[in-house]
């Protein structure tokens, strides 16, 4: 974690969506990596109902559909 921005380094899921934006999932929350750099998303920023990602996919209109143990979320446009 010193030398990247992931918010851990156990990484749980990993995908790539349409724009080539890769999606990290962590134990403590999802990195998304693209032209823009580094975001982070956890409990504290969205909707995401915990931190402990299970997985992460995308549909064929590039929604990114995030797994925890407590739902499924359901990221469109990046929110």
């Amino acid at each position: 974690m010193a030398n990247s921005s992931l918010p851990s380094d156990n990484i749980t899921a990993l995908c790539v969506d349409k724009n080539n934006n890769i999606w990290i999932g962590t134990n403590n929350g999802v990195a998304r990596y693209g032209s823009g750099g580094w975001k982070i998303y956890n409990t504290t920023n969205s909707k995401l109902p915990e931190n402990l990602i299970r997985c992460i996919a995308v549909d064929k209109s590039n929604d990114v559909w995030i797994g925890t143990t407590q739902a499924l979320t359901r990221f469109k446009d990046n929110k």
